[in-house]
């Protein structure tokens, strides 16, 4: 019974589907460095009914694109940076970092973890109303070098 998931140094498909009944976390994690090849443009989390950690680590690589269909008991969320082109979670999609549009709110995600380029308050205020039953926020902000 699958439980934990960690994906790492993944080459090659445009696209990963996650269809379990069973796992609990998963993380994806691709390198230290920035490699072409070791970017694969989509995560999908069809059914994972138990899901209730999803954690892109490293700030590096990793799926442009996260769509989670379902994961009713998705609790904590997050490394999320700019890098993560597109976020989709039910009807709440995100756009680098900004929430574009939400009809729905994801009331099940508790912790929120987020990258963000110098203080935009803006998007941290429109992943609250995203997230209303968020209990801890953590942002990592640092600012360009020009």
């Amino acid at each position: 019974m699958l439980q934990s998931l960690d994906l790492r140094w993944i080459r090659g498909p445009s696209s990963i589907r996650i269809i379990s009944p069973t796992v609990r976390s998963i993380g994806i994690s691709v390198c230290d460095y920035y490699d072409e090849k070791l970017v694969f443009p989509e995560l999908v989390i069809e059914d994972a009914p138990c899901l209730e950690r999803l954690i892109p680590h490293g700030l590096r690589g990793g799926p442009r694109t996260i769509r989670v269909i379902a994961a009713p008991k998705l609790a904590v969320l997050g490394y999320l940076s700019r890098l993560i082109s597109e976020l989709v979670i039910g009807t709440i999609r995100v756009k680098e970092m900004i929430p574009i549009m939400f009809t729905t709110t994801v009331r099940t995600v508790k912790v929120l973890v987020l990258q963000s380029v110098g203080p935009n308050l803006d998007a941290i205020v429109a992943f609250l109303k995203c997230f209303p039953c968020m209990e801890k926020l953590y942002i990592q902000s640092f600012l360009e070098r020009t």
